[in-house]
């Protein structure tokens, strides 16, 4: 196996990995700010770059714009962000089964003082076609913010690059 090499992207979530026979899929993502979450998310930007391949996902994000000092979960989604609500559900590697790490992929992270962040996570799962956009929510939407929903960033999954 091919050490692991992460280039980080501003605003991105790129996934990375893999060995020489194991076929990689790479898509872009541009995060953008979802209407529902009020000023407090107008400015909020990010990217990523998924990369799949047959033993797992990995996964780095970098985002700016968002609130100060919070913590936020990102997931792969299974619908894209023109769908109500934006993003849909969580993709699940198997529908049927319950949520979890075992059957989704998350990253978990906590802004810094300036609003921005960067995560990265390694995954078993494989995402493939059926993965439509990754979606940046609020762990806890506070009290103080006018917004109708915790989703925070939405982006579609692009093509292969």
């Amino acid at each position: 196996m091919f050490p692991r090499l992460w280039i980080p992207l501003f605003g991105s979530i790129m996934i990375t990995g893999g060995c020489a026979d194991d076929p990689e899929v790479s898509r872009h993502v541009d995060l953008q700010p979802i209407e529902a979450a009020g000023e407090s998310h107008a400015d909020a930007r990010g990217s990523a770059v998924v990369r799949s391949f047959a033993r797992g996902t990995d996964v780095e994000l970098e985002v700016e714009g968002l609130l100060e000092s919070e913590a936020y979960v990102a997931h792969i989604h299974n619908q894209p962000c023109q769908h109500d609500p934006p993003g849909g559900d969580h993709w699940k590697r198997d529908p049927d089964a319950g949520e979890g790490a075992d059957n989704e992929i998350h990253l978990n992270f906590h802004t810094f003082a300036d609003g921005t962040a960067q995560s990265s996570t390694h995954s078993g799962l494989e995402a493939h076609e059926d993965m439509k956009s990754i979606v940046v929510h609020l762990a806890t939407v506070p009290d103080d913010l006018d917004m109708k929903t915790d989703r925070a960033l939405c982006g579609d999954v692009g093509g292969d690059r």
